[in-house]
């Protein structure tokens, strides 16, 4: 018989592409026998073929439905554990954290008023920058009508510019500007500034957006694991 202690632990967005290792990953665990819920707004989400149960969920961002949804599986399957694994369910879920803790499971995430800080990348550069932390450059762009005027400055400082949005996640609105201006999307897609701007001006909801000298590698992430203020992992 296996010494492990069982526990039933849901994750979400299981339609991510390194969620399949995740997975493989947890079930060699020495010390707990887990039984995965796993959840995504897709059917077809990859991971579902590695959990031993799996649900589709409306977006993260229809807080009432989707928190409804998960206390339902957290009382079906007597849930211990969530761990969201996308930017809008974490939002959504350190939210509720005290309604999921009545519930008698526990979701891995921060409280809510910093998760809304981490969550936007303008939000966090304002907070570091209150801090008086050192930080690259960086300035905000508001709305489409200051586009051009923000990229002609800043492209007389920096040759190579990064133009995103604040609030998407991944790669997308995420915009590359050399020196002649010469414009490319993430994936290498050529567009002019007139084509850019126009795009925004369609997409107000993008807004603000963020203006960045580009950089060059090599260039490193930093994952850190904290627990109670105290740091057990940076990767």
């Amino acid at each position: 018989m296996s010494s492990r202690k069982k526990i039933n632990l849901l994750i979400t967005c299981v339609g991510g592409e390194l969620i399949p290792q995740l997975l493989i990953l947890m079930r060699k665990s020495k010390v707990f026998h887990i039984n995965i819920i796993g959840v995504d707004i897709r059917e077809d989400a990859v991971g579902k073929h590695f959990c031993d149960y799996f649900y589709k969920v409306p977006v993260g961002t229809k807080e009432k439905q989707y928190i409804a949804i998960i206390s339902e599986l957290i009382r079906k399957h007597k849930i211990k554990i969530i761990i969201p694994a996308s930017d809008e369910e974490s939002v959504t879920l350190s939210k509720n954290k005290k309604k999921i803790r009545e519930l008698n499971s526990t979701v891995v995430i921060d409280d809510y008023e910093k998760i809304k800080i981490l969550n936007n990348k303008l939000e966090t550069y304002k907070f570091l920058k209150k801090k008086e932390l050192a930080l690259p450059f960086w300035e905000e762009v508001g709305s489409h009508d200051q586009l051009e005027q923000i990229i002609n400055k800043c492209n007389e400082k920096y040759e190579n510019l990064v133009l995103k949005s604040t609030n998407q996640r991944g790669s997308r609105s995420v915009y590359f500007i050399d020196k002649e201006k010469r414009i490319s999307d993430f994936f290498n897609n050529k567009v002019t500034l007139k084509e850019l701007i126009e795009d925004f001006k369609l997409n107000e909801k993008l807004f603000p957006l963020m203006i960045m000298e580009k950089y060059f590698k090599p260039v490193y992430d930093i994952d850190i694991l904290t627990w109670k203020g105290k740091l057990l992992k940076t990767v």
